[in-house]
């Protein structure tokens, strides 16, 4: 139910954010951040609980994708807050690694490779590729970390603040989220 809760919750911001400012770029791209993680998050959500096998993939597949499309948008993010100048064609290849996940997720044995029941619940067994989905996930949360650092080094006043929020909140949560959700299944 919690889990339900923060996933509603991220969608009601996301929608919120973007309805009040929809033709800014940072707002957008703030608006996907959260709208993506309550995604992944209802979808971790419905994989545990469906018990139909080809809807326990799905939800499999949307979580994994959705977690690539979090790493994405928080560097779109990063990049609009901070540097202001994204160029169609930046927003563009900064996505192509995400497209390779998209694939990724569909070609068996490379980012999922079964789901297996256990007395507790079921898990997700990774194919012979998550790890360089891994890489993927923590070279994009590195990046957008690195750019929210560089600005808030730079920075005064309010948007001093405003930068030191978002890069703590950022560490903060991608640094759990990075070690429970991508180091530690793959040790």
């Amino acid at each position: 139910l919690l889990l339900v809760v923060a996933a509603f919750l991220d969608l009601a911001l996301a929608i919120f954010v973007l309805v009040r400012r929809k033709s800014d770029l940072t707002a957008r791209s703030f608006s996907t951040v959260a709208l993506t993680i309550g995604i992944w998050t209802l979808a971790i959500t419905l994989f545990r609980m469906d018990s139909r096998p080809y809807w326990e993939l799905m939800w499999n597949r949307l979580f994994i994708f959705s977690s690539a499309l979090i790493a994405s948008s928080l560097v779109i993010f990063s990049r609009s807050l901070c540097d202001k100048k994204t160029s169609s064609l930046g927003l563009f290849l900064i996505q192509i690694p995400t497209l390779v996940v998209l694939m990724g997720v569909f070609q068996p044995d490379a980012l999922i490779r079964r789901i297996i029941y256990h007395p507790w619940g079921k898990e997700s067994i990774l194919g012979q590729y998550y790890w360089i989905f891994a890489i993927y996930f923590f070279a994009y949360l590195l990046y957008s970390t690195v750019i929210l650092w560089r600005t808030y080094l730079k920075s005064k006043g309010n948007y001093k603040v405003q930068i030191a929020y978002v890069l703590s909140t950022t560490v903060i949560a991608g640094g759990i989220g990075t070690v429970f959700n991508l180091i530690f299944i793959l040790l």
